[in-house]
């Protein structure tokens, strides 16, 4: 057998929630706190369906780990479908045979630290995107204060505040490009009518481009492309590229203006992240074991501290105080 390993990525973001066009960071802990009491008196109110599947968290706690209190939660996806088996000599392949109530599972862990209103997410691309993860911690929110349009929560990537900063000194932008890692998962309207402008099968990853050629004086439309830019932030989890050439106008001596210093900039190199390398030792067991991911997490998040410090947003109001 071959030893084996397993990489696992990582993002951080912060909760935030939206009501009545005011909005702030929202205590993930207060939710920890309400879906437990909810559990036990209506369990099935902390299931949703999603793409015919059931997600849920399975557990939430408040911990204290390696020293920091933390909200930790455990997401699952629990899987409708039964995928096929065979044996390398099988000519008809058979449908996997679980109990009623057996389940294929993907899953991932939360961590949240209240003090600096970031959460730390466990990326797995089978289980469920940070979209759905908002849909649900919202809809389990209204379900414990029997409100059903109270807020809207969503995830929000901490973005490195000097990722853009090459583009401070250029004011024309010659070329952009964006590619979808999953269409399904891009919630702006402004990216979904590009990508949806392409007019490509359903399912299928679109790439996105708009250019001048090699012209050094025509220009991409300046405020369509900053728009662009600003979307793309809130995008991360669904976009595999995006960038733009970017540089600076000046007057030629016939007194009109070319493009110069042009630059291909990264779009997505601002989103703060981890990744862990797990040993699965010589097992053909790919699940990791739960306990062990959310202490590894604890510890790359107490190392990656001081630079989320410097980069997180400062409109801390801890709902529910947004009332």
């Amino acid at each position: 057998m071959v030893n084996r390993n397993k990489d696992v990525k990582f993002v951080y973001v912060q909760p935030n929630i939206q009501v009545d066009g005011r909005e702030g960071l929202f205590d993930m802990n207060e939710w920890i706190l309400e879906i437990n009491k909810l559990k036990k008196t209506n369990p099935d109110a902390i299931l949703m369906e999603y793409d015919g599947d059931i997600v849920s968290a399975r557990n939430a706690s408040i911990e204290g780990i390696g020293g920091t209190e933390y909200g930790v939660i455990h997401f699952v996806r629990y899987r409708m479908e039964r995928p096929a088996v065979a044996k390398m000599t099988d000519e008809e392949f058979d449908v996997l045979k679980l109990d009623d109530d057996t389940f294929i599972v993907e899953d991932f862990s939360v961590l949240f630290d209240r003090q600096l209103g970031v959460a730390m997410v466990q990326k797995n691309k089978f289980a469920f995107s940070a979209s759905v993860m908002s849909q649900y911690v919202t809809e389990v929110r209204q379900i414990y204060r029997n409100s059903p349009d109270d807020g809207q929560i969503e995830f929000r990537p901490v973005i490195n505040k000097h990722a853009f900063d090459a583009l401070k000194s250029k004011n024309a932008y010659k070329s952009l490009e964006l590619k979808t890692a999953n269409i399904a998962k891009v919630q702006s309207p402004l990216l979904k009518g590009l990508f949806n402008s392409q007019k490509a099968p359903e399912g299928v990853n679109i790439t996105f481009s708009m250019s001048v050629g090699q012209s050094k004086t025509k220009q991409l439309p300046r405020e369509f492309v900053d728009e662009v830019i600003e979307e793309v932030k809130t995008e991360f989890d669904s976009l595999s590229f995006a960038s733009v050439s970017a540089g600076k106008t000046a007057e030629t001596k016939k007194k009109t203006l070319k493009i110069v210093e042009t630059d291909p900039i990264n779009l997505l190199q601002g989103k703060i992240g981890d990744k862990k390398r797990f040993n699965l030792g010589e097992s053909n067991n790919n699940h990791l074991v739960t306990a062990v991911v959310q202490t590894e997490m604890a510890d790359l998040f107490s190392k990656k501290r001081a630079q989320l410090i410097k980069n997180v947003a400062t409109n801390i109001v801890m709902p529910d105080t947004v009332e």
